[in-house]
C-alpha cells in the first residue's frame, strides 16, 4: 500500500521540524557561550550532558531523525515541484520580491548539511585535548579552543553559521506562514523578529571562535619587562 503525502503537508513537516531543529540551535548557543568562562565550566557543562546517558542518547537521535526528516521531505518537494514544472517559467515582476535568506536556501541548506558532518567529526568523535597558550589542555575545552585558533577553520565555523542564521531566519517565518499564522498586517513585524533573531544567533556563535583568536593572540604576545 502506497503512502501519498501532499505537497502541503509536506511543507507542513518542513516548517515544523525546520523550527524544531532552530530550537536545537538556540540550546546549543547557551551552551556554547560555556567557553567564555573558561575550561572548568565548558567541561563541566560537557561532562554535565555526558551524565544524561540513556536519555542524551534518546535526544541526540530524535534530533538527527528531525534532521533526515527536515532534509527528505525537502528533497521530496524540489523533486515534486520539478517534475510538475520541468521547463521554468518566467517569474512575474511581484514573485521575485523573496528575501535572500529565502533565494539562498537551497545553498544554505546543502552548505549546513557538509558542515554538520564535518563539525561532528572535528567535535564529538574527535580526541578531547588540545593545545592553549602552549600547554594542553584535557576535555572538550581544549579540543574547541585549539581548533579555533587555526584561521581557516574559524572562519569555515563563521560562514557555517551566517547560513545557519539565513536558514533560521527563513524557518521561523515558514512556520508561520505555512500554518496560516501570518497575514499581511503581521509579516513586517514576523520578519523583523526572525532577522533579529537570526543576526543575534550569527553574532553570538562567531564571537566564540573570535574570542579564541584574541584570547591566544594575547598569551602569545611576548611580555614586557622593566
Amino acid at each position: 500500500m502506497k503512502i501519498t503525502i501532499s505537497s502541503i503537508l509536506k511543507k507542513q513537516i518542513i516548517a515544523l521540524t525546520g523550527f524544531l531543529l532552530s530550537g536545537f540551535v538556540a540550546a546549543h548557543l547557551l551552551g556554547n557561550t560555556m567557553m567564555f568562562f573558561g575550561p572548568e565550566a565548558f567541561n563541566g557543562y560537557a561532562k554535565k550532558l555526558m551524565s544524561l546517558g540513556p536519555i542524551l542518547y534518546f535526544m541526540e537521535a530524535g534530533l538527527v531523525l528531525f534532521f533526515l526528516i527536515h532534509v527528505g521531505f525537502t528533497l521530496a518537494l524540489v523533486v515534486e515541484n520539478r517534475k510538475a514544472r520541468p521547463v521554468a517559467y518566467k517569474m512575474a515582476p511581484s514573485t521575485k520580491k523573496r528575501s535572500i535568506a529565502t533565494r539562498i536556501m537551497p545553498y544554505t541548506g546543502i552548505f549546513i548539511f557538509a558542515f554538520t558532518i564535518y563539525h561532528l567529526l572535528d567535535f564529538k568523535f574527535n580526541n578531547h585535548f588540545g593545545m592553549v597558550a602552549g600547554k594542553v589542555q584535557e576535555g572538550l575545552y581544549g579540543r574547541v579552543y585549539e581548533a579555533f585558533t587555526d584561521p581557516l577553520h574559524s572562519v569555515l565555523y563563521i560562514l557555517a553559521i551566517l547560513a545557519v542564521s539565513f536558514h533560521l531566519t527563513h524557518a521561523i517565518q515558514s512556520m508561520f506562514q505555512t500554518f496560516g499564522l501570518s497575514s499581511t498586517k503581521s509579516h513586517p513585524l514576523l520578519t523583523k523578529i526572525s532577522v533579529t533573531i537570526g543576526v543575534i544567533i550569527a553574532i553570538l556563535f562567531s564571537s566564540l571562535p573570535i574570542f579564541v583568536m584574541v584570547k591566544e593572540k594575547i598569551a602569545q604576545k611576548p611580555k614586557v619587562t622593566y
